[in-house]
């Protein structure tokens, strides 16, 4: 009787099975070489004698995957955070930008107003690189953020409020011509100015 086992490395065991890590976030880096063989052992009919078969050696280069994740989230029903000013305030709403893939990415952001509101606030993104939740001096109005893989930046949505009426503002982010984040919105309550006594 033929009796034969097929053996598979423990790395590709891990890539095949998607409960292998359990709880692993990060993706294999871009770059990584991945050897591959498979082996197959049995017992030869004519002789009995065990005889182990080996594949050719397969070789794959993990490619990189550009994807992005901003937080907090947030929709024009339920937004994720919210101000109440009066015309000529400021808020600042504080992201955090995480690059989800598996290689050095540069991600274009960009803040806009979405549909749903009645007042155009000033808006501008700042790259709050000491992570205060306030734009300092010293830090840069940006239209981009370069991260490694699994790292994050903080970045601060400054509204300045024009006039009266509610706002739903938005930060954006994504890879060159692909995947994006778009569910970030925050509400601005922008209220009329009181009386003149």
């Amino acid at each position: 009787m033929t009796r034969s086992r097929f053996v598979l490395p423990a790395l590709l065991l891990g890539l095949l099975l998607p409960g292998a890590h359990a709880g692993a976030q990060t993706l294999t880096p871009a770059g990584t070489v991945i050897t591959n063989q498979a082996q197959a052992e049995f017992l030869s009919p004519p002789t009995g004698q065990p005889t182990v078969v080996r594949s050719n050696v397969v070789q794959t280069t993990v490619a990189a995957v550009c994807a992005v994740s901003v937080t907090p989230d947030g929709t024009v029903a339920q937004p994720g955070q919210s101000a109440a000013l009066l015309p000529g305030e400021a808020a600042t709403f504080v992201y955090k930008i995480v690059n989800a893939g598996n290689a050095t990415s540069t991600f274009g952001v960009s803040a806009r107003t979405e549909a749903g509101g009645i007042s155009t606030p000033g808006l501008k993104l700042v790259r709050d690189l000491n992570g205060n939740g306030k734009a300092d001096t010293n830090e840069p109005e940006i239209s981009s953020v370069t991260l490694d893989a699994d790292r994050t930046a903080d970045v601060l949505l400054l509204v300045e409020a024009i006039s009266a009426g509610d706002a739903f503002v938005n930060l954006v982010a994504g890879c060159a011509g692909g995947q994006s984040d778009s569910n970030n919105v925050s509400v601005v309550r922008i209220s009329p100015p009181p009386p003149s006594p």
